[in-house]
Protein backbone atom coordinates (compact mmCIF):
# COMPACT_ATOMS: atom_id res chain seq x y z
CA UNK A 1 0.00 0.00 0.00
CA UNK A 2 2.90 2.21 0.67
CA UNK A 3 4.43 1.60 -2.36
CA UNK A 4 0.80 2.61 -3.96
CA UNK A 5 0.42 5.52 -2.57
CA UNK A 6 4.46 7.18 -3.05
CA UNK A 7 3.92 5.90 -6.72
CA UNK A 8 0.40 8.24 -7.09
CA UNK A 9 2.33 11.15 -5.52
CA UNK A 10 5.02 10.82 -7.85
CA UNK A 11 2.75 10.40 -11.58
CA UNK A 12 0.34 13.57 -9.85
CA UNK A 13 4.18 15.60 -9.37
CA UNK A 14 4.54 14.43 -13.13
CA UNK A 15 1.82 15.71 -14.47
CA UNK A 16 1.31 19.10 -12.56
CA UNK A 17 5.21 19.74 -13.14
CA UNK A 18 4.15 18.74 -17.18
CA UNK A 19 1.33 21.09 -16.58
CA UNK A 20 3.66 23.62 -15.01
CA UNK A 21 6.05 23.54 -17.86
CA UNK A 22 3.56 24.00 -20.40
CA UNK A 23 2.19 27.24 -18.53
CA UNK A 24 5.54 28.58 -18.56
CA UNK A 25 5.96 28.23 -22.28
CA UNK A 26 3.13 31.12 -22.56
CA UNK A 27 5.90 33.43 -20.75
CA UNK A 28 8.82 34.38 -20.92
CA UNK A 29 9.90 34.98 -16.75
CA UNK A 30 8.56 33.84 -13.56
CA UNK A 31 5.57 34.55 -11.50
CA UNK A 32 6.67 37.80 -9.40
CA UNK A 33 5.32 38.66 -6.29
CA UNK A 34 3.22 41.84 -5.45
CA UNK A 35 -0.17 41.09 -7.67
CA UNK A 36 -1.72 43.13 -4.70
CA UNK A 37 -1.29 47.00 -4.31
CA UNK A 38 0.22 47.32 -1.39
CA UNK A 39 2.57 50.30 -0.30
CA UNK A 40 6.16 49.11 0.21
CA UNK A 41 6.68 50.38 3.76
CA UNK A 42 3.59 48.44 4.95
CA UNK A 43 5.67 46.93 8.03
CA UNK A 44 8.14 47.80 10.73
CA UNK A 45 11.39 46.40 10.14
CA UNK A 46 11.64 46.20 14.16
CA UNK A 47 9.46 45.63 17.15
CA UNK A 48 6.01 44.96 17.45
CA UNK A 49 3.21 45.51 15.98
CA UNK A 50 5.03 43.83 12.89
CA UNK A 51 2.83 45.90 10.47
CA UNK A 52 1.95 49.48 10.49
CA UNK A 53 -1.95 48.66 9.81
CA UNK A 54 -3.74 44.95 10.32
CA UNK A 55 -3.57 42.49 7.69
CA UNK A 56 -5.06 39.18 7.01
CA UNK A 57 -2.57 36.29 5.51
CA UNK A 58 -4.40 33.19 4.27
CA UNK A 59 -2.44 29.72 5.67
CA UNK A 60 -2.59 26.58 4.99
CA UNK A 61 -1.43 23.87 7.56
CA UNK A 62 -1.25 20.41 8.65
CA UNK A 63 -3.53 20.05 11.82
CA UNK A 64 -1.43 18.32 13.58
CA UNK A 65 -2.33 17.40 17.46
CA UNK A 66 -3.86 20.73 17.98
CA UNK A 67 -7.81 20.70 16.88
CA UNK A 68 -8.70 24.32 16.72
CA UNK A 69 -6.18 26.53 15.58
CA UNK A 70 -8.23 29.69 15.54
CA UNK A 71 -8.97 28.99 19.62
CA UNK A 72 -5.81 28.97 20.21
CA UNK A 73 -3.71 31.75 22.69
CA UNK A 74 -0.73 31.28 19.70
CA UNK A 75 -3.48 32.90 16.97
CA UNK A 76 -5.15 35.89 18.78
CA UNK A 77 -2.07 37.09 20.34
CA UNK A 78 -0.23 36.97 16.64
CA UNK A 79 -2.83 39.01 15.83
CA UNK A 80 -3.28 41.06 18.77
CA UNK A 81 0.58 42.04 19.57
CA UNK A 82 1.66 41.38 15.90
CA UNK A 83 -0.94 43.11 13.70
CA UNK A 84 -1.42 39.70 11.91
CA UNK A 85 -4.36 37.82 11.30
CA UNK A 86 -4.43 34.38 10.09
CA UNK A 87 -6.85 33.29 8.10
CA UNK A 88 -5.88 29.22 8.36
CA UNK A 89 -7.06 26.23 6.44
CA UNK A 90 -5.56 22.99 8.27
CA UNK A 91 -5.73 19.42 6.61
CA UNK A 92 -6.29 16.31 8.41
CA UNK A 93 -3.30 14.52 6.35
CA UNK A 94 -0.56 14.43 3.91
CA UNK A 95 -2.37 13.28 1.32
CA UNK A 96 -5.21 15.74 1.42
CA UNK A 97 -2.86 18.58 1.14
CA UNK A 98 -0.91 17.05 -1.48
CA UNK A 99 -3.59 16.81 -3.66
CA UNK A 100 -4.81 20.37 -2.91
CA UNK A 101 -1.43 21.53 -3.49
CA UNK A 102 -1.17 20.37 -7.21
CA UNK A 103 -4.49 22.31 -7.71
CA UNK A 104 -3.46 25.86 -6.06
CA UNK A 105 -0.18 25.81 -7.95
CA UNK A 106 -1.80 25.28 -11.05
CA UNK A 107 -4.77 27.82 -10.40
CA UNK A 108 -2.33 30.60 -8.70
CA UNK A 109 -4.63 30.36 -4.77
CA UNK A 110 -1.81 29.10 -3.02
CA UNK A 111 -1.98 30.34 0.77
CA UNK A 112 0.38 33.64 1.94
CA UNK A 113 2.20 30.75 4.27
CA UNK A 114 2.58 26.97 4.61
CA UNK A 115 2.98 25.35 8.27
CA UNK A 116 3.87 21.83 9.26
CA UNK A 117 3.77 20.53 6.01
CA UNK A 118 5.18 17.39 5.07
CA UNK A 119 6.62 18.35 1.67
CA UNK A 120 10.37 17.11 0.60
CA UNK A 121 12.78 20.12 0.43
CA UNK A 122 13.91 19.23 -2.75
CA UNK A 123 10.27 19.24 -4.29
CA UNK A 124 9.75 22.62 -2.66
CA UNK A 125 13.05 23.53 -4.25
CA UNK A 126 12.25 22.83 -7.37
CA UNK A 127 8.89 24.75 -7.09
CA UNK A 128 11.02 27.47 -5.75
CA UNK A 129 13.24 27.44 -8.96
CA UNK A 130 10.27 28.07 -11.27
CA UNK A 131 8.90 30.87 -9.25
CA UNK A 132 6.20 30.00 -7.06
CA UNK A 133 8.17 29.72 -3.83
CA UNK A 134 9.93 32.91 -1.91
CA UNK A 135 13.38 32.59 -1.61
CA UNK A 136 14.00 33.75 1.85
CA UNK A 137 17.65 34.35 1.51
CA UNK A 138 16.66 37.40 -0.13
CA UNK A 139 14.87 38.89 2.87
CA UNK A 140 17.56 38.37 5.50
CA UNK A 141 18.08 41.80 6.35
CA UNK A 142 14.63 41.15 8.14
CA UNK A 143 15.48 37.73 9.47
CA UNK A 144 18.45 38.68 11.90
CA UNK A 145 17.95 35.34 14.44
CA UNK A 146 17.55 33.27 11.69
CA UNK A 147 20.74 34.46 10.25
CA UNK A 148 22.33 33.56 13.61
CA UNK A 149 21.00 30.58 13.87
CA UNK A 150 22.38 29.72 10.81
CA UNK A 151 25.97 31.16 11.25
CA UNK A 152 26.14 29.46 14.65
CA UNK A 153 24.59 26.04 13.30
CA UNK A 154 26.08 24.67 10.10
CA UNK A 155 24.60 21.53 10.22
CA UNK A 156 21.28 23.47 9.71
CA UNK A 157 22.38 25.68 7.00
CA UNK A 158 23.18 22.83 4.75
CA UNK A 159 20.36 21.32 5.61
CA UNK A 160 18.17 24.15 4.44
CA UNK A 161 20.19 25.67 1.68
CA UNK A 162 20.23 24.77 -1.76
CA UNK A 163 23.40 24.15 -3.54
CA UNK A 164 23.61 27.41 -5.12
CA UNK A 165 22.58 29.68 -2.32
CA UNK A 166 18.62 29.71 -2.47
CA UNK A 167 16.18 29.25 1.10
CA UNK A 168 12.83 28.02 0.30
CA UNK A 169 11.91 25.75 2.79
CA UNK A 170 12.76 25.80 6.68
CA UNK A 171 12.80 22.63 8.56
CA UNK A 172 12.43 21.71 12.25
CA UNK A 173 15.08 22.18 13.88
CA UNK A 174 16.22 21.32 17.97
CA UNK A 175 18.76 22.24 20.17
CA UNK A 176 19.99 18.57 20.18
CA UNK A 177 19.06 15.37 18.99
CA UNK A 178 17.11 13.83 21.08
CA UNK A 179 17.39 9.41 21.52
CA UNK A 180 14.65 7.27 21.05
CA UNK A 181 16.14 3.67 20.51
CA UNK A 182 15.33 2.56 23.19
CA UNK A 183 13.72 -0.97 24.61
CA UNK A 184 11.37 -0.47 28.18
CA UNK A 185 10.83 -2.87 30.90
CA UNK A 186 8.70 -2.30 34.05
CA UNK A 187 10.11 -3.01 37.39
CA UNK A 188 7.23 -4.85 38.05
CA UNK A 189 8.20 -7.25 35.14
CA UNK A 190 11.45 -7.61 36.28
CA UNK A 191 10.49 -8.27 39.67
CA UNK A 192 8.03 -10.89 38.70
CA UNK A 193 10.24 -12.90 35.74
CA UNK A 194 13.70 -12.54 38.00
CA UNK A 195 15.44 -10.21 36.31
CA UNK A 196 17.15 -6.95 35.88
CA UNK A 197 17.17 -4.03 33.18
CA UNK A 198 20.89 -3.85 34.13
CA UNK A 199 22.04 -7.30 33.43
CA UNK A 200 21.33 -7.23 29.96
CA UNK A 201 24.13 -6.17 28.37
CA UNK A 202 25.08 -8.24 25.00
CA UNK A 203 22.49 -9.75 22.63
CA UNK A 204 22.90 -13.11 24.80
CA UNK A 205 21.79 -11.39 27.63
CA UNK A 206 18.98 -10.44 25.96
CA UNK A 207 17.84 -13.94 24.46
CA UNK A 208 18.34 -15.16 27.68
CA UNK A 209 16.22 -13.36 29.44
CA UNK A 210 13.16 -13.76 26.66
CA UNK A 211 13.61 -17.36 27.02
CA UNK A 212 13.20 -16.90 30.55
CA UNK A 213 9.72 -15.13 30.40
CA UNK A 214 8.58 -17.75 27.54
CA UNK A 215 9.22 -20.30 30.08
CA UNK A 216 7.52 -18.99 32.80
CA UNK A 217 4.50 -17.39 30.84
CA UNK A 218 4.07 -18.99 27.52
CA UNK A 219 0.80 -16.60 26.86
CA UNK A 220 2.94 -13.56 27.02
CA UNK A 221 4.88 -11.58 24.39
CA UNK A 222 8.79 -11.15 25.79
CA UNK A 223 9.71 -8.44 23.11
CA UNK A 224 7.21 -6.63 20.84
CA UNK A 225 7.88 -3.62 18.61
CA UNK A 226 6.41 -2.99 15.25
CA UNK A 227 8.22 -2.77 11.61
CA UNK A 228 5.14 -0.17 10.72
CA UNK A 229 7.25 1.66 7.78
CA UNK A 230 6.19 5.34 9.90
CA UNK A 231 7.14 4.00 13.05
CA UNK A 232 10.88 4.09 12.35
CA UNK A 233 11.91 0.69 13.50
CA UNK A 234 13.15 1.62 16.63
CA UNK A 235 12.66 -1.55 18.67
CA UNK A 236 15.36 -3.00 16.52
CA UNK A 237 17.92 -0.32 17.00
CA UNK A 238 19.32 -0.96 19.95
CA UNK A 239 19.83 -4.94 18.85
CA UNK A 240 21.34 -3.61 15.24
CA UNK A 241 23.56 -1.01 16.91
CA UNK A 242 25.24 -4.23 18.86
CA UNK A 243 26.03 -5.94 15.08
CA UNK A 244 28.14 -2.66 14.73
CA UNK A 245 25.32 -0.66 12.09
CA UNK A 246 25.12 2.20 13.50
CA UNK A 247 21.84 3.90 11.45
CA UNK A 248 18.62 5.56 12.68
CA UNK A 249 16.71 4.66 9.28
CA UNK A 250 14.54 1.93 9.27
CA UNK A 251 14.97 0.59 5.97
CA UNK A 252 17.73 2.23 4.23
CA UNK A 253 20.88 2.18 6.43
CA UNK A 254 23.41 4.62 5.14
CA UNK A 255 26.49 6.01 7.90
CA UNK A 256 29.98 7.45 7.39
CA UNK A 257 32.71 6.44 8.16
CA UNK A 258 36.10 8.36 7.76
CA UNK A 259 34.20 10.06 4.73
CA UNK A 260 33.40 6.90 3.13
CA UNK A 261 29.46 6.40 2.72
CA UNK A 262 28.88 2.75 4.25
CA UNK A 263 25.29 0.98 3.40
CA UNK A 264 25.08 -1.33 6.68
CA UNK A 265 22.65 -3.42 4.54
CA UNK A 266 24.66 -5.19 2.56
CA UNK A 267 27.37 -5.64 5.30
CA UNK A 268 28.47 -8.86 6.41
CA UNK A 269 27.30 -7.56 10.09
CA UNK A 270 23.60 -7.43 8.65
CA UNK A 271 23.63 -10.79 7.82
CA UNK A 272 24.58 -12.17 10.96
CA UNK A 273 22.15 -8.77 12.59
CA UNK A 274 19.02 -10.73 10.66
CA UNK A 275 19.92 -14.44 11.58
CA UNK A 276 19.98 -13.07 15.63
CA UNK A 277 16.65 -11.58 14.75
CA UNK A 278 15.21 -14.80 13.08
CA UNK A 279 16.30 -16.87 16.04
CA UNK A 280 13.99 -14.27 18.24
CA UNK A 281 11.02 -14.36 16.23
CA UNK A 282 10.90 -18.65 15.58
CA UNK A 283 11.17 -18.46 18.61
CA UNK A 284 8.18 -16.22 19.70
CA UNK A 285 10.33 -14.39 21.53
CA UNK A 286 9.48 -11.42 19.33
CA UNK A 287 6.29 -10.50 18.39
CA UNK A 288 5.14 -12.31 15.15
CA UNK A 289 2.84 -9.55 14.18
CA UNK A 290 6.01 -7.32 14.26
CA UNK A 291 5.63 -6.69 9.95
CA UNK A 292 1.62 -6.34 10.04
CA UNK A 293 1.03 -4.56 13.21
CA UNK A 294 0.32 -0.77 13.48
CA UNK A 295 1.51 1.86 16.25
CA UNK A 296 -2.34 2.09 17.29
CA UNK A 297 -1.77 -2.02 18.11
CA UNK A 298 1.23 -2.48 19.39
CA UNK A 299 0.52 0.28 22.12
CA UNK A 300 -2.66 -1.12 22.80
CA UNK A 301 -0.77 -4.14 23.84
CA UNK A 302 1.58 -2.37 25.58
CA UNK A 303 -1.19 -0.72 27.86
CA UNK A 304 -3.04 -3.85 28.31
CA UNK A 305 0.55 -5.58 29.95
CA UNK A 306 0.56 -8.48 27.07
CA UNK A 307 3.95 -8.07 26.31
CA UNK A 308 7.12 -6.90 28.80
CA UNK A 309 10.02 -5.66 27.19
CA UNK A 310 8.61 -2.76 24.52
CA UNK A 311 10.12 -0.33 22.37
CA UNK A 312 7.75 2.58 20.81
CA UNK A 313 8.27 5.88 18.54
CA UNK A 314 6.99 7.79 21.41
CA UNK A 315 7.75 8.39 25.15
CA UNK A 316 6.97 6.32 27.44
CA UNK A 317 4.15 8.44 28.85
CA UNK A 318 2.77 8.50 25.78
CA UNK A 319 2.95 5.14 24.74
CA UNK A 320 1.68 3.60 28.26
CA UNK A 321 -0.83 6.57 28.79
CA UNK A 322 0.23 6.52 32.17
CA UNK A 323 0.61 9.21 34.68
CA UNK A 324 3.08 11.28 35.81
CA UNK A 325 4.83 8.63 38.10
CA UNK A 326 5.40 6.60 35.12
CA UNK A 327 9.17 7.34 34.56
CA UNK A 328 9.64 5.55 37.70
CA UNK A 329 8.28 2.71 37.18
CA UNK A 330 10.56 1.90 34.23
CA UNK A 331 13.66 0.62 33.18
CA UNK A 332 15.56 1.41 29.71
CA UNK A 333 17.94 -0.47 28.34
CA UNK A 334 19.48 2.06 25.84
CA UNK A 335 22.05 -0.28 24.22
CA UNK A 336 23.43 -3.84 23.79
CA UNK A 337 27.08 -5.29 22.78
CA UNK A 338 27.96 -7.85 20.64
CA UNK A 339 30.95 -10.14 19.32
CA UNK A 340 30.86 -7.86 16.32
CA UNK A 341 30.86 -4.61 18.87
CA UNK A 342 32.02 -4.49 22.49
CA UNK A 343 30.80 -0.93 23.01
CA UNK A 344 27.56 0.27 24.56
CA UNK A 345 26.46 3.15 21.82
CA UNK A 346 23.49 4.53 20.82
CA UNK A 347 22.32 6.67 17.49
CA UNK A 348 21.04 10.31 17.77
CA UNK A 349 18.10 10.66 14.93
CA UNK A 350 18.98 14.04 13.38
CA UNK A 351 18.43 16.83 15.41
CA UNK A 352 16.93 18.49 11.82
CA UNK A 353 13.86 17.75 10.46
CA UNK A 354 13.65 16.28 6.77
CA UNK A 355 10.45 18.15 5.67
CA UNK A 356 9.93 21.88 4.17
CA UNK A 357 7.91 22.73 7.19
CA UNK A 358 7.33 25.99 6.44
CA UNK A 359 7.60 27.48 3.21
CA UNK A 360 5.76 31.02 1.32
CA UNK A 361 4.10 32.04 -1.74
CA UNK A 362 6.60 33.66 -3.59
CA UNK A 363 3.47 36.25 -4.91
CA UNK A 364 2.22 37.21 -1.58
CA UNK A 365 1.64 40.56 -0.77
CA UNK A 366 3.27 40.15 2.56
CA UNK A 367 6.62 38.81 2.36
CA UNK A 368 8.42 40.83 4.61
CA UNK A 369 6.18 40.76 7.70
CA UNK A 370 5.82 36.62 7.13
CA UNK A 371 9.56 36.95 7.11
CA UNK A 372 9.80 38.71 10.35
CA UNK A 373 7.00 36.37 11.45
CA UNK A 374 9.20 33.54 11.24
CA UNK A 375 11.93 34.97 11.98
CA UNK A 376 10.22 35.55 15.48
CA UNK A 377 10.68 31.61 15.58
CA UNK A 378 14.29 31.86 15.99
CA UNK A 379 14.26 34.40 18.86
CA UNK A 380 14.72 33.24 21.88
CA UNK A 381 11.45 34.93 23.23
CA UNK A 382 9.47 33.53 20.17
CA UNK A 383 11.07 30.02 21.36
CA UNK A 384 9.45 30.59 24.39
CA UNK A 385 5.90 32.07 23.35
CA UNK A 386 5.33 29.09 20.84
CA UNK A 387 5.94 26.68 23.47
CA UNK A 388 4.25 28.09 26.83
CA UNK A 389 2.73 31.57 25.77
CA UNK A 390 3.26 34.65 27.49
CA UNK A 391 4.73 35.11 30.92
CA UNK A 392 2.03 36.43 33.55
CA UNK A 393 -0.82 35.32 30.96
CA UNK A 394 -0.29 31.39 30.27
CA UNK A 395 2.78 30.81 32.69
CA UNK A 396 5.12 32.16 35.26
CA UNK A 397 9.00 31.24 36.20
CA UNK A 398 9.55 29.15 38.95
CA UNK A 399 12.64 27.31 40.38
CA UNK A 400 13.33 24.60 41.60
CA UNK A 401 14.98 23.24 44.74
CA UNK A 402 18.58 22.64 42.81
CA UNK A 403 17.94 26.75 40.88
CA UNK A 404 16.57 25.09 37.82
CA UNK A 405 14.62 28.05 36.15
CA UNK A 406 11.07 26.13 35.06
CA UNK A 407 7.64 27.44 33.51
CA UNK A 408 5.08 26.90 35.65
CA UNK A 409 1.74 26.68 34.17
CA UNK A 410 -0.30 25.80 37.17
CA UNK A 411 -2.36 29.01 38.11
CA UNK A 412 -3.41 29.35 34.21
CA UNK A 413 -4.24 25.52 33.42
CA UNK A 414 -8.07 24.52 32.45
CA UNK A 415 -7.57 21.41 34.72
CA UNK A 416 -11.75 21.28 34.51
CA UNK A 417 -11.48 20.33 30.77
CA UNK A 418 -8.13 19.04 30.24
CA UNK A 419 -6.47 15.96 31.65
CA UNK A 420 -2.50 17.52 32.25
CA UNK A 421 -0.81 20.56 31.34
CA UNK A 422 0.70 19.41 28.38
CA UNK A 423 -2.46 18.51 26.86
CA UNK A 424 -4.32 22.06 27.30
CA UNK A 425 -0.65 23.74 26.24
CA UNK A 426 -0.88 21.57 22.83
CA UNK A 427 -4.98 22.54 22.61
CA UNK A 428 -4.78 25.70 23.84
CA UNK A 429 -1.77 27.95 24.01
CA UNK A 430 0.39 25.96 21.12
CA UNK A 431 -0.68 25.31 16.96
CA UNK A 432 0.88 21.99 17.12
CA UNK A 433 4.34 22.15 16.44
CA UNK A 434 3.91 24.41 13.41
CA UNK A 435 5.81 27.23 15.12
CA UNK A 436 7.98 25.81 16.90
CA UNK A 437 10.27 25.39 14.35
CA UNK A 438 13.32 26.48 16.33
CA UNK A 439 12.54 23.74 19.14
CA UNK A 440 14.32 24.89 22.68
CA UNK A 441 13.95 22.87 25.01
CA UNK A 442 14.85 24.33 28.57
CA UNK A 443 15.76 20.74 30.07
CA UNK A 444 18.73 20.64 27.81
CA UNK A 445 20.46 23.51 29.62
CA UNK A 446 19.67 21.51 33.16
CA UNK A 447 20.29 17.77 32.41
CA UNK A 448 23.70 18.15 30.77
CA UNK A 449 24.70 19.92 34.04
CA UNK A 450 22.80 17.77 36.34
CA UNK A 451 24.14 15.55 39.26
CA UNK A 452 22.92 11.64 39.23
CA UNK A 453 20.81 12.83 42.45
CA UNK A 454 19.01 15.85 40.44
CA UNK A 455 18.38 13.83 37.82
CA UNK A 456 15.98 11.13 39.84
CA UNK A 457 14.45 14.16 41.25
CA UNK A 458 13.54 14.87 38.07
CA UNK A 459 12.67 11.77 37.39
CA UNK A 460 10.24 10.58 40.60
CA UNK A 461 10.11 13.89 42.73
CA UNK A 462 9.92 16.99 40.76
CA UNK A 463 5.66 18.15 40.46
CA UNK A 464 5.04 19.02 36.84
CA UNK A 465 7.34 16.50 35.41
CA UNK A 466 9.28 18.76 32.84
CA UNK A 467 12.27 17.94 32.77
CA UNK A 468 11.57 13.60 33.38
CA UNK A 469 11.78 12.58 30.01
CA UNK A 470 15.15 14.17 29.22
CA UNK A 471 16.52 13.16 32.78
CA UNK A 472 15.28 9.63 32.17
CA UNK A 473 17.11 9.10 29.13
CA UNK A 474 19.93 11.05 30.60
CA UNK A 475 20.68 8.93 33.52
CA UNK A 476 20.46 5.45 31.61
CA UNK A 477 23.05 6.69 29.46
CA UNK A 478 25.32 7.24 32.69
CA UNK A 479 24.13 4.07 34.70
CA UNK A 480 24.88 1.79 31.24
CA UNK A 481 27.93 3.70 29.84
CA UNK A 482 26.16 4.14 26.84
CA UNK A 483 28.08 6.46 24.43
CA UNK A 484 26.26 8.82 21.73
CA UNK A 485 26.65 8.78 18.25
CA UNK A 486 25.52 10.96 15.50
CA UNK A 487 23.60 9.53 12.46
CA UNK A 488 24.41 10.43 8.30
CA UNK A 489 23.74 14.01 8.01
CA UNK A 490 21.18 15.14 5.38
CA UNK A 491 22.58 14.37 2.16
CA UNK A 492 23.19 17.50 -0.03
CA UNK A 493 22.48 16.57 -3.64
CA UNK A 494 22.73 18.78 -6.66
CA UNK A 495 19.23 18.79 -8.82
CA UNK A 496 20.68 16.09 -11.48
CA UNK A 497 22.26 13.82 -8.04
CA UNK A 498 18.69 14.25 -6.51
CA UNK A 499 17.05 12.62 -9.46
CA UNK A 500 19.48 9.84 -9.93
CA UNK A 501 18.78 9.24 -6.05
CA UNK A 502 15.30 9.53 -6.09
CA UNK A 503 14.71 7.49 -9.34
CA UNK A 504 16.12 4.68 -7.27
CA UNK A 505 15.79 5.09 -3.65
CA UNK A 506 12.06 4.38 -3.19
CA UNK A 507 12.02 1.03 -4.97
CA UNK A 508 15.19 0.37 -3.36
CA UNK A 509 13.79 0.99 0.55
CA UNK A 510 10.70 -1.42 -0.63
CA UNK A 511 13.43 -4.30 -1.64
CA UNK A 512 15.52 -3.66 1.83
CA UNK A 513 12.23 -3.94 3.99
CA UNK A 514 10.51 -6.65 1.98
CA UNK A 515 13.93 -8.81 2.46
CA UNK A 516 14.20 -7.98 5.99
CA UNK A 517 10.53 -8.94 6.66
CA UNK A 518 11.06 -12.41 4.80
CA UNK A 519 14.60 -12.88 6.21
CA UNK A 520 13.44 -12.61 9.90
CA UNK A 521 10.01 -14.30 9.83
CA UNK A 522 11.66 -17.00 8.29
CA UNK A 523 10.18 -17.21 5.30
CA UNK A 524 13.34 -16.78 3.57
CA UNK A 525 16.42 -18.61 4.95
CA UNK A 526 19.46 -16.04 5.49
CA UNK A 527 22.42 -18.21 4.62
CA UNK A 528 20.48 -19.51 1.22
CA UNK A 529 19.40 -16.23 0.32
CA UNK A 530 21.90 -14.22 1.07
CA UNK A 531 23.51 -13.68 -2.56
CA UNK A 532 20.45 -13.65 -4.46
CA UNK A 533 19.52 -10.70 -1.61
CA UNK A 534 23.17 -8.84 -2.66
CA UNK A 535 22.00 -8.97 -6.15
CA UNK A 536 18.67 -7.53 -6.02
CA UNK A 537 20.08 -4.57 -3.39
CA UNK A 538 23.46 -3.85 -5.03
CA UNK A 539 21.10 -3.34 -8.51
CA UNK A 540 19.68 -0.12 -7.19
CA UNK A 541 22.80 0.40 -4.76
CA UNK A 542 25.48 0.98 -7.75
CA UNK A 543 23.26 3.64 -9.05
CA UNK A 544 23.75 5.33 -6.03
CA UNK A 545 27.09 5.15 -5.06
CA UNK A 546 28.47 7.40 -6.61
CA UNK A 547 25.94 10.64 -6.32
CA UNK A 548 25.86 9.83 -2.79
CA UNK A 549 29.33 9.71 -2.31
CA UNK A 550 29.58 13.22 -3.86
CA UNK A 551 26.59 14.48 -2.20
CA UNK A 552 28.42 13.07 1.62
CA UNK A 553 31.63 15.09 0.35
CA UNK A 554 29.77 18.37 -0.31
CA UNK A 555 27.94 17.96 2.92
CA UNK A 556 30.60 17.72 4.64
CA UNK A 557 32.54 20.52 2.77
CA UNK A 558 29.24 22.69 3.76
CA UNK A 559 29.38 22.43 7.16
CA UNK A 560 33.17 22.49 7.66
CA UNK A 561 33.00 25.91 5.59
CA UNK A 562 29.63 27.62 7.53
Amino acid sequence: MMKKIKFLKRTMLVLLAGALMFSFAGCSKKKTQGDKNVSKDYYNEEGFPIVKEPITIKVSALRGVTQEWDDTFTVKKIKENMGIDMDITTYVDSSSWDTKFAGMLLNGTLADLMLNMANTRSEIDDYGEQGYILNLAEYMDLMPNLKKYLDENPDYASTVYTTDGKLYSLATTKQRSEGTALLYVSKADQEKYGFKASDIVTVDDLYNVLKKIKAQDPDVIPMSFTFDYDSGQRGSFPIRTAFGIPSVNGSFCMYEKDGKLVYGDVEENYKEFLKYMNKLYEEKLLDNDAFIMTTNELQTKIRSGKCVIWSDWTRLQVATGEDRDVWSRYDIIPSLTSDYNDKRQTVLPSRNGSAANIYVNADTAYPEAICRLIDYMFSEEGQIFFKYGIEGETFDWTTDEFGAKIPDCTKYYDYKNYDSVDVWLAQKVQISSAMRIRDYNLAYDVIEDATDEQLEYYIKDEPSGMFAADAFYEYYLRKTGTEELQTLPSLKHTKEEREVYETYYTDCAQLLLKYKGEFISGKKDVDAGWSEYLNSVNTFLDKMREVNQNALARTLELQKNK
